[in-house]
C-alpha cells in the first residue's frame, strides 16, 4: 500500500502547468545540431575559457569583445562554477563541453569572446515522498543546474535561469525491497544549447522559468504590452510577474478555492479571474486592489475572457454556460447555453462579434447578442475540446483536445485546414497565437509538453519556459 506525502511540487510554466505524481515524458528532440568545433580549435578554446572564467565571479574582461545584442552569432564559452561539469546528450555521449558547441558560436581567441555561460551549481530537488507499509520510503528527485550568461567585457548579467532534467518515473505500487530513491535524468547538453540559442544567434533575451513553490499552476497569460505575466494557482492566488526581472509584482488574494483562469483587459489595466469557488473577481492589475465580485455562478468557473474592446467580460462553467457582464458596472448583459456538455473553453473573435465555445468534441461559434449559434465546426477531435484560440486576423481558429491533437480551422466555413500536432499523448489545455499570427504556443497537462508550433517551418519546439518581450 502506498501513501503519498506532500513534498515540494514546484510548477513550471509556460504557457505552464502541474505534473502531479505522473511521470514526465522527455521533450521532443531538438533540430540537428550544427557542426561542432574541430580538434584544432580545442586548444585555443581551453585557453580562452581559462582567461574568461573570472567573469562568472563578477569580474570584467577588458580584452574581451563587446556584446551589444542584435543579430549574431555572438561568440560564447561555457564555464563551470563548481569544478568539472560533464554533460551528456540524449544519445548517451558524455563529457560534452565547449568543443561540442556549434562551431559558429566559438571564439578564435579571447578578444573575440562576447558572452560567458556560467553553469552551476548542480542540485537535486525532491518532488515526492512515497511511504509504504513493510518497506522503506522512496523519494523522487528531479535534477537541475543553474545557468547564468554574462557579457564578458563588462561582467553584466544578460540572462539567468535554472535548467531541469525530466521528472522521475512514478513510485512503484508495492513496497520495494531496498530502493529508496527514483531519479529523473540530468540536464542534457541539448538543453543548454537550446537555452543559449536565441541569445547567441539573435541577441534575444533568454528563456525564463517562473515557479510557484508548493502550488500547481492552472493558467498563464501575457499582459497586452508583453512585460507582465499573470498565473492562477491551486491555492486560489493570482500572481503577476515582471517578465524581464522575474519579480512578483502583485499577489491577488480573494478566491477561496482553486483559481482556474485569468485574463487581462485589452489595455492591461485590469485582470479578471475565475475560480472553483464559483466566483469571478475583477482586479486593478497595477495596485492589486479588488474592484468587484461580478457574480456567483452555478458551477466551477472554467475560463474567463474579455471582449476585444474591453467593455465586456465573459466566464464559462463546465457544462457549458457562458455569462457576460459589463466591465464598468458589473451588470450581466447576456448568456449562452450549450446543449452539448463541454469543458468550458471559450474565446472572443478579434472583431468582438462571435464567441467560440467548446462543446463536446467540437467548437460552435455563437452570436453573443442574439444568444444563437451561427456555425458549428466539423467534428474532428477524438475527445473533448479543452482549449480554443483565434488568430489575430480572425480567419483561423485553433482547438486543442484531450485526444492530444491540435486542429487549425477556417473560421469562415468551419472546415479543418491543418492537423498541427500529435507530438505527445497528453491533453492540450492551453493555446494562444502570437500577436503576428505566425506561432501557436501550446501547453499540455504536464510541463514538458509546452511547445510552440511554427507554421512556416511546420515543426514544434518543446520548452517549459517563457521568452520575455524585447
Amino acid at each position: 500500500m502506498k501513501h503519498i506525502e506532500g513534498f515540494l511540487l514546484a510548477s513550471c510554466l509556460v504557457l505552464a502547468g502541474c505534473s502531479g505524481a505522473r511521470s514526465m515524458p522527455e521533450a521532443t528532440s531538438l533540430p540537428t545540431t550544427p557542426p561542432v568545433a574541430t580538434q584544432a580549435q580545442a586548444a585555443p578554446i581551453e585557453e580562452s575559457q581559462a582567461a574568461v572564467a573570472s567573469a562568472c565571479y563578477g569580474s570584467s574582461i577588458p580584452s574581451a569583445a563587446t556584446y551589444s545584442g542584435g543579430a549574431g552569432p555572438h561568440p560564447i564559452l561555457l564555464v563551470s562554477t563548481e569544478g568539472e561539469v560533464y554533460l551528456r546528450n540524449r544519445a548517451g555521449e558524455t563529457g560534452l563541453w565547449n568543443s561540442d558547441l556549434p562551431a559558429s558560436w566559438l571564439p578564435s581567441e579571447v578578444s573575440a569572446v562576447e558572452l560567458v555561460a556560467c553553469l552551476g551549481p548542480e542540485a537535486e530537488q525532491p518532488v515526492e515522498r512515497c511511504s509504504y507499509i513493510g518497506g522503506p520510503p522512496i523519494i523522487r528527485y528531479q535534477h537541475e543546474i543553474a545557468i547564468r550568461v554574462v557579457a564578458a567585457r563588462t561582467g553584466e548579467v544578460v540572462a539567468q535561469d535554472t535548467l531541469r532534467g525530466s521528472y522521475p518515473s512514478d513510485c512503484p505500487s508495492t513496497a520495494p525491497v531496498s530502493q529508496t530513491r527514483i531519479d529523473g535524468t540530468n540536464v542534457y547538453f541539448e538543453q543548454v544549447v537550446d537555452y543559449l540559442e536565441p541569445l547567441v544567434e539573435r541577441g534575444e533575451v533568454a528563456l525564463r522559468t517562473f515557479e510557484v513553490p508548493g502550488s500547481c499552476v492552472d493558467s498563464v497569460t501575457w499582459s497586452p504590452e508583453g512585460t507582465r505575466v499573470a498565473v492562477t494557482t491551486e491555492t486560489g492566488r493570482v500572481l503577476v510577474w515582471a517578465v524581464l526581472t522575474g519579480e512578483v509584482l502583485e499577489t491577488l488574494d480573494g478566491h477561496t478555492d482553486r483559481a482556474s483562469s485569468v485574463a487581462w483587459s485589452p489595455d492591461g489595466s485590469l485582470l479578471a479571474s475565475g475560480s472553483f469557488d464559483m466566483m469571478v473577481i475583477l482586479w486593478n492589475a497595477t495596485t492589486g486592489e479588488q474592484m468587484r465580485v461580478l457574480a456567483e455562478l452555478p458551477g466551477w468557473v472554467e475560463s474567463v475572457s474579455w471582449s476585444p474592446d474591453g467593455q465586456l467580460i465573459s466566464a464559462s462553467t463546465r457544462g457549458t454556460q457562458v455569462f457576460i457582464w459589463e466591465a464598468a458596472s458589473g451588470r450581466q448583459v447576456g448568456s449562452l447555453q450549450s446543449v452539448e456538455f463541454g469543458e468550458g473553453a471559450h474565446a472572443w473573435s478579434p472583431d468582438g462579434a462571435t464567441i467560440a465555445l467548446a462543446e463536446g468534441r467540437t467548437v460552435t461559434l455563437w452570436d453573443y447578442v442574439t444568444g444563437q449559434p451561427v456555425l458549428e465546426l466539423q467534428e474532428r477531435h477524438g475527445d473533448s475540446v479543452t482549449s480554443i484560440a483565434w488568430s489575430p486576423d480572425g480567419t483561423l481558429l485553433a482547438s486543442g483536445s484531450t485526444d492530444a491533437a491540435i486542429i487549425l480551422w477556417d473560421a469562415a466555413n468551419g472546415t479543418p485546414t491543418w492537423n498541427l500536432w500529435y507530438g505527445h499523448e497528453r491533453p492540450v489545455v492551453a493555446l494562444a497565437f502570437s500577436p503576428d499570427g505566425t506561432r501557436l504556443p501550446a501547453h499540455g497537462i504536464e510541463p514538458s509538453l509546452s511547445g510552440t508550433w511554427h507554421p512556416a517551418r511546420q515543426r514544434t519546439r518543446c520548452r517549459c519556459r517563457i521568452r520575455p518581450a524585447a
